[in-house]
């Protein structure tokens, strides 16, 4: 999982908590406690966390926050014990060799 990153919540970019479920950041408040300088909304519920993104700051806890992985597709070209990975569908089929299994690209979904 990838580290929670403040200032990317604050753009919007979605979190997770260590269990899977969804986040939303709601605030970001200095002035208040550590443990609620984090404003959160998981599930129906508000909570507050550090800045880290740490729920207690001391063990890891399965409500601790971390950058929701990001999903994009990639085309591969499979060549019996080989395959190429390319960004678009036309990419693949551009370079693709005259022995492409299947004579197509295949598309994969990956997580970053």
């Amino acid at each position: 999982m990838k580290q929670f990153d403040l200032e990317a919540a604050k753009r919007g970019e979605p979190i997770v908590c260590r269990d899977g479920k969804p986040a939303k950041f709601i605030a970001h408040v200095p002035e208040a406690h550590p443990t609620q300088k984090l404003v959160v909304l998981v599930g129906e519920n508000i909570f507050g966390y550090l800045e880290s993104g740490s729920w207690t700051g001391v063990n890891d806890d399965e409500s601790d926050l971390f950058m929701a992985p990001k999903k994009r597709t990639v085309w591969v070209n499979i060549y019996g014990t080989s395959a190429t990975v390319y960004c678009s569908e036309q990419d693949a089929d551009k370079r693709a060799i005259s022995w492409r299994i299947g004579n197509r690209a295949y598309p994969v979904e990956v997580e970053e």
